[in-house]
C-alpha cells in the first residue's frame, strides 16, 4: 500500500483495510441489505 508515492509499512493491505474493503464493496453493489436505503441505483 502506498500513500503520497510512499509505501506504508510492508506494503501490503492490512487485515482491517482488507475487511473494511470487502464490506464497502458488498454495499455499494447491494449485497449488504442493511445498507440499502443509502443506494440511489441508476441506468
Amino acid at each position: 500500500m502506498q500513500v503520497d508515492d510512499k509505501v506504508v509499512n510492508s506494503g501490503e493491505v492490512g487485515e482491517i483495510s482488507e475487511r473494511l474493503n470487502n464490506e464497502f464493496d458488498k454495499i455499494i453493489s447491494g449485497k449488504n441489505e442493511k445498507y440499502n436505503k443509502w443506494l440511489t441505483y441508476t441506468r
